[in-house]
């Protein structure tokens, strides 16, 4: 244990360089955090194109039978819902991971100077107030106060609801075929 050797009154002090690296690692971890959720919407885009491509135009069979069709529509379909379900689990845990560095960083910079507020102004302006930075002032205009994390779940709830829209369609070319 890095204190053990000081007296009870000076184990629970931080090292501020500690509290300095930690800040620093939480940083970084949100960086690297924001960017693991673009890339993998970006995947999940590309990806949901195809299947919804698959789903509504399933003729690259190269078969004239509807029921062979439609059937690969529908699977197609639940392909497609089963993956957004999937992506939008992981984008959501991933944003979870990133608020918690995000607060981590906030909480570690309440022990440093109390000049260093990067987070806790970053805070309050994404709340919506007025902050002063370099003697600028910022607020946030109405649409651009929509959270990040509102817009994935829109995001993800439509191409959710486009892959069931398409499931019940492709049911129905099913049932009309037989």
């Amino acid at each position: 244990m890095k204190n053990s050797h000081l007296p009870p009154s000076e184990k629970n002090k931080i090292d501020p360089e500690d509290i300095r690296a930690a800040y620093q690692s939480s940083v970084q971890l949100i960086v690297y955090e924001g960017g693991l959720s673009w890339h993998t919407t970006s995947v999940f885009i590309h990806f949901a194109t195809l299947l919804i491509a698959g789903a509504v135009f399933p003729a690259f069979l190269g078969s004239v039978n509807q029921r062979l069709i439609a059937v690969v529509g529908l699977i197609f379909s639940v392909a497609g819902f089963a993956a957004s379900i999937m992506w939008w689990s992981m984008v959501a845990r991933n944003r979870r991971y990133y608020e918690f560095w995000f607060y981590s960083a906030r909480e570690l910079e309440k022990m440093m100077h109390s000049e260093i507020q990067t987070f806790q102004r970053g805070f309050e302006f994404s709340r919506g107030n007025e902050v002063s930075v370099a003697n600028i002032i910022m607020k946030f205009k109405f649409i651009e106060r929509i959270r990040m994390k509102s817009n994935l779940n829109l995001f993800y709830g439509l191409f959710t609801l486009i892959f069931v829209l398409l499931g019940i369609i492709n049911v129905y070319r099913i049932i009309i075929e037989f």
